[in-house]
C-alpha cells in the first residue's frame, strides 16, 4: 500500500513540477497543431485545450488547484497566453479543479466568451466577476454556435445520493467536420437519464468508482460507471480526471482505476476504443477511432530503453556548449556538423568526446559537407578535413546529402556520380563507417519536372543507395531519412508522406533527422522554414506518430537525430526531454 501511495505521490509531484511548462508549451504551440481536424490537449486532470483548425478554445480551465499569489508569474503568463490565443471556454461546473477563479479573473479580453449553464450563471458572475455580457448562458437543450462549433447544454450528473446537490452541466459538441463529442463531466448520479441518446464519436469519462478507499482492490460503483459511460453509443471513450491535486490518497483516482474501467468497457463492447491520456499528451479527434494513438504506451521497459538509446541530437552550432550538455545529460546519440566542429580546437574536441563516451555516449555521427564535382579548393579542403575528423573521432556513421544534380542529368550520369561518391568516401567504408544518403526537398525556384534536383522521392534515394552498394559490395550505404524535408516537399509530399517514406525505405534506413515546422505546410504556403522543436508525440507538422509506429512495427531501427536550430526552442534539448517524458511516463 505504501509503495502504491509513493508511486501516486511521485506522479502528482511531477504534475506540479511540470504544470507550467506543459500549459505554456501547449498554448505557445497551438499553431503548430492546427489542422482541419480538432486536437485536444490534456494539461492536467480535467482541463482541456482544443484547437479546431485555427480556432482555439478551452473546457474547464484550471491551471492551479491551490490559491496562489496575485502576482504569481506563472499564472499571469498562462492568463496572458489565453487572452492572446483562446476564443472561448466551456464550463461544466465551478469546482476549483474545473474552473479556477484566480485564472478566470485574469482572462479579461473583452471578446472572450464563457459558455455556462443557466444553473450557475449567477454564481459565476458573483464569485468570478465575469459580466453577463461575456457569457453565453444556456438552458438544458439550448445550443450556441461559435466558429462553426455547435455546443448544446444538457443536464448535469454531479448530484450524489445522500449529499447536497451541486449545479453542473453536460455538453454535446459538434465540430465543423461532423465529429460529435459527449462531455458529461463529473458523474455521481449514474441513474440519471441522458436526454440525447444519438451516437457520438467521443465520450469523455471522468473516473469515479464510488466512495470506497481508492487504495483498495474492489469498487462498488465500477460497473455503474461503465454502464453510464457506454449507455450512449460511441466510437471512443476518453478516460480522464486522474491524479487530482486536491484529493488525498484514499480518495484519488489513478491510471490503475482507469485501466480497470477500460477492461470492463472492452468486455461490454469490444468495438469501443478506449484512450487514457496522461497529462501533457495530445490527441487528434478523427471519427470513431483516434487518428494518432500513443503507440509507445504499451511498450515494455526494454522497448523504451532501446528506442531512447537510439535518440539523440544534432550539434549544429555552439559545439562546445552542446557537447557539455550531451555529457551532463547522458545523451547516447550525437551528430557533429562539419562546419561547427571546425571551430573547436582538436584537443578540446577529443577531450569532450572522451568524456561523452565515458558518460554513456554510444553512437557518433558526422554531417558531411555536400559532395563536390568540380575543382573547388575550399570545398575539397573542407571535405578532406571532415573525413579526417571522422576517422580520428572513430565515428560510427556519417550523413551526406544526395548529389545536388538535376534529375535529367542524373538519369544519364547515375553510374558516374555514384563512382565519385564511392571513390571519395571509400575510406569510410574501409573503416566500417556507415554512410547515410539524405533526401532533399523542393524550394521556391524549383519546378516539379526534370530540371529539379535529384533525391526528392524515395525511389531516387533507394536507387542511388543500391548503385553504391553494387559498386562497393558493401551494405554500409543506406538511406538517411529527413522527415522535415519530406514534409516540406510539395507536390511530392502529397504522395510521399512520412509513413510512405518509412514504408518504402524500410531496411535501407540507417539514420533519421527529426524536426517540425511552426505551422502546417499547405499548397499555398509550401516552402516553410523547418528545424523547429518537436511539440508532442502525436501532433505537429509532420506528425511524429508515424515514427513511433514504424519503430514499434520493426520497419526501421536506426539512430534518430533531432536536428533543431530554429524557432522558439532553437536547440534540440527540450524536444529530447519532451519525447523521453512521453515514453517513460
Amino acid at each position: 500500500m505504501i509503495r502504491m501511495n509513493d508511486f501516486t505521490e511521485n506522479i502528482r509531484q511531477k504534475m506540479i513540477a511540470e504544470r507550467f511548462s506543459i500549459w505554456r508549451n501547449f498554448l505557445l504551440d497551438l499553431e503548430m497543431t492546427a489542422e482541419k481536424h480538432t486536437v485536444v490537449r490534456f494539461p492536467n486532470c480535467a482541463s482541456y485545450i482544443f484547437s479546431t483548425a485555427n480556432i482555439f478554445w478551452l473546457v474547464d480551465p484550471s491551471f492551479n488547484y491551490f490559491d496562489c499569489k496575485e502576482d504569481d508569474i506563472e499564472l499571469n503568463e498562462i492568463a496572458s497566453l489565453i487572452n492572446q490565443k483562446i476564443s472561448f471556454a466551456v464550463i461544466t461546473h465551478l469546482h476549483p479543479d474545473h474552473c479556477q477563479s484566480q485564472l478566470v479573473k485574469k482572462i479579461d479580453d473583452p471578446s472572450f466568451r464563457w459558455i455556462v449553464s443557466s444553473r450557475f450563471a449567477d454564481e459565476f458572475n458573483y464569485r468570478y466577476g465575469v459580466g453577463f455580457d461575456q457569457m453565453i448562458i444556456l438552458k438544458d437543450g439550448e445550443s450556441t454556435v461559435l466558429h462553426d462549433i455547435r455546443i448544446t447544454a444538457e443536464c448535469g450528473y454531479h448530484n450524489e445520493a445522500g449529499k447536497t446537490g451541486y449545479p453542473s452541466c453536460s455538453y454535446n459538441i459538434e465540430l465543423p467536420d461532423g465529429i460529435k463529442i459527449f462531455m458529461p463531466a463529473d458523474i455521481r448520479d449514474f441513474s440519471a437519464g441522458i436526454p440525447d441518446m444519438s451516437e457520438v464519436d467521443y465520450t469523455f469519462g471522468h473516473i469515479f468508482l464510488g466512495r470506497d478507499d481508492a487504495n483498495g482492490k474492489d469498487f462498488s460503483q465500477l460497473y455503474d460507471f461503465v454502464d453510464f459511460i457506454t449507455r450512449r453509443k460511441c466510437g471512443s471513450v476518453i478516460l480522464t480526471h486522474l491524479y487530482e491535486l486536491g484529493r488525498l490518497s484514499h480518495d484519488l483516482w489513478t491510471y490503475r482505476h482507469a485501466v480497470m474501467a477500460e477492461a470492463e468497457i472492452r468486455k461490454k463492447d469490444p468495438e469501443i476504443k478506449v484512450y487514457i491520456p496522461h497529462f501533457g499528451e495530445a490527441l487528434h479527434l478523427c471519427g470513431k477511432i483516434e487518428k494518432y494513438p500513443a503507440v509507445f504506451k504499451k511498450w515494455s521497459k526494454k522497448e523504451q530503453d532501446e528506442f531512447l538509446a537510439n535518440l539523440g541530437i544534432s550539434v549544429k552550432k555552439e559545439h562546445e556548449l552542446y557537447m557539455e550538455r550531451a555529457i551532463a545529460e547522458n545523451i547516447p546519440v550525437v551528430e557533429w556538423n562539419c562546419i561547427a566542429v571546425r571551430k573547436v580546437a582538436p584537443g578540446l574536441r577529443m577531450e569532450q568526446l572522451k568524456k561523452w563516451r565515458k558518460a554513456g555516449g554510444r553512437l557518433l555521427s558526422m554531417h558531411m559537407p555536400d559532395m563536390f564535382f568540380e575543382n573547388d579548393a575550399d570545398a575539397e579542403k573542407l571535405f578532406a578535413e571532415t573525413l579526417q575528423t571522422v576517422i580520428d573521432a572513430e565515428c560510427n556513421r556519417v550523413t551526406i546529402h544526395v548529389p545536388r544534380i538535376p534529375l535529367e542529368q542524373m538519369e544519364h550520369d547515375l553510374d558516374k556520380i555514384a563512382e565519385i561518391y564511392a571513390e571519395k568516401l571509400h575510406v569510410l567504408i574501409d573503416n566500417k563507417i556507415a554512410v547515410g544518403i539524405e533526401n532533399l526537398h523542393m524550394k521556391p525556384h524549383y519546378q516539379p519536372d526534370m530540371t529539379r534536383p535529384f533525391g526528392f522521392i524515395p525511389e531516387e534515394c533507394i536507387t542511388f543507395v543500391e548503385k553504391l552498394r553494387e559498386l562497393t559490395g558493401s551494405l554500409l550505404w543506406g538511406c538517411h531519412f529527413d522527415s522535415g524535408h519530406a514534409y516540406s516537399n510539395y507536390p511530392y509530399s502529397e504522395k510521399y508522406d512520412t509513413a510512405k517514406w518509412l514504408e518504402m525505405c524500410g531496411n535501407y534506413l540507417n539514420g533519421l533527422h527529426l524536426h517540425q515546422f511552426e505551422c502546417m505546410v499547405t499548397p499555398g504556403k509550401n516552402h516553410l522554414s523547418g528545424h523547429t522543436h518537436i511539440c508532442s508525440g502525436n501532433t505537429g507538422h509532420p506528425n511524429m506518430y508515424w515514427i513511433f509506429e514504424a519503430w514499434q512495427n520493426g520497419i526501421f531501427h536506426a539512430p534518430m537525430i533531432l536536428e533543431i536550430h530554429n524557432g522558439r526552442e532553437s536547440n534540440p534539448f527540450s524536444s529530447l526531454q519532451r519525447i523521453k517524458r512521453m515514453i517513460e511516463l
